[in-house]
């Protein structure tokens, strides 16, 4: 189902469209920090200076997009999909893989990060390391989205009002 087949579903609930706004916002996240690796590419090349205070921003960008994952992912895995499987029969080893897939590429991005940051600014490499891991989790980070989308929201669509209060105790 699409998006706005989903949004115009009756069954769409309240944990839908918190899913489909945290994806959202993970997209947004990791787009912009491809673009600010495609940034920091044409001040080197350039005649513009990659200032600290860019690169701080990269930083903070990232720390944004590992609460957000930690905190959507954490959900997911503790409570929305254990309560899918046990209600509904929901499958969510695939997800789970994923999950645990995105969750250790965390590292490698920020460990490009850290030579971005050295006083003498990047050596040679660190940005074309930084874009690379950037795209890498970007593309990875979009393709599971779509599988949860696929997946996920589809069975969510099962929810009553009580399933919610259920699920989340009222915390929602």
């Amino acid at each position: 189902m699409q998006r706005s087949e989903i949004e115009a579903h009756p069954g769409h609930n309240i944990v839908i469209a918190k899913l489909y706004d945290t994806h959202d916002r993970l997209r947004e996240i990791t787009e912009k920090l491809d673009e600010m690796a495609s940034e920091l590419a044409a001040r080197r090349e350039g005649t513009k200076a990659v200032d600290r205070g860019f690169l701080q921003m990269a930083v903070a960008i990232n720390n944004a997009l590992q609460q957000v994952m930690h905190a959507h992912h954490g959900t997911e895995d503790e409570v929305i999909f254990p309560y899918l499987t046990a209600n509904f029969g929901f499958d969510a080893s695939k997800l789970d893989e994923e999950h645990g897939e995105l969750m250790a590429a965390m590292p490698a991005l920020q460990a490009a990060l850290v030579p971005l940051l050295e006083p003498g600014g990047p050596p040679a490499g660190a940005i074309a390391a930084f874009a690379a891991e950037a795209k890498r989790l970007r593309e990875r980070l979009a393709a599971h989205l779509a599988n949860e989308e696929a997946t996920a929201v589809v069975a969510l669509l099962k929810l009553t009002s009580s399933d919610i209060q259920r699920m989340f105790g009222g915390r929602l």
